[in-house]
């Protein structure tokens, strides 16, 4: 879930944020832990350095993996070792939707659904549409052209936003945007937030 214009980030937003960041570091560590175990150590004087500011995510991970020799490239990386199943795999700490939609609301706010495909099964997303979704990530470099007019039909259909966007781990950040008539019914939204 992706809240975009935060207008006036609480006391409530910092407590989450600070509880899935502890998280993150938590489950960074343990994924070099069983990266270590697999041979491939590559702990070293970064990770403190990423430890201290709270963000030793996959994506790191996996370039850390491709600047050591273990892969190719990030995508080898999150296939071999990364992703779910995979051996160094390690579960993140989950927000349910709609209650990360009512925190984003209540901070002002607008909240959008990252990349869709990744969900797994489109029944979810109406659901969260009545619980106050504002957009939908319709172009993503996860998307081929007929998922992207797929999800760009379901946001019309469902009343949402469409937003661009990318990942870090993808390569291609900043390579998918959104038009301006886009941002202006993203903006729309926020109008009714922001006050809040």
């Amino acid at each position: 879930m992706l809240g975009y214009f935060i207008a006036k980030p609480g006391d409530e937003l910092y407590a989450k944020l600070a509880e899935l960041q502890a998280f993150r570091l938590r489950r960074g560590q343990k994924i070099l832990d069983k990266l270590a175990a697999l041979g491939m150590d590559i702990r070293g004087d970064w990770t403190a350095a990423y430890a201290e500011s709270g963000s030793l995510g996959r994506g790191l991970i996996g370039r850390k993996l491709v600047e050591a020799g273990y892969a190719a490239d990030t995508d080898e990386a999150f296939d071999r070792w990364l992703s779910p199943g995979k051996p160094a795999y390690v579960p993140r700490l989950k927000l349910d939707a709609a209650e990360a939609i009512g925190l984003l609301h209540r901070n002002g706010a607008v909240a959008v659904l990252a990349h869709p495909i990744q969900i797994g099964d489109d029944r979810l997303i109406a659901p969260l549409a009545r619980a106050g979704l504002d957009g939908m990530e319709c172009s993503h470099p996860d998307h081929d052209a007929a998922q992207e007019r797929h999800y760009r039909a379901m946001a019309r259909d469902l009343g949402l936003a469409v937003t661009g966007g990318s990942d870090c781990h993808t390569g291609g950040l900043g390579s998918r945007t959104a038009t301006e008539p886009e941002l202006d019914a993203l903006l729309a939204r926020y109008d009714k937030y922001k006050g809040r």
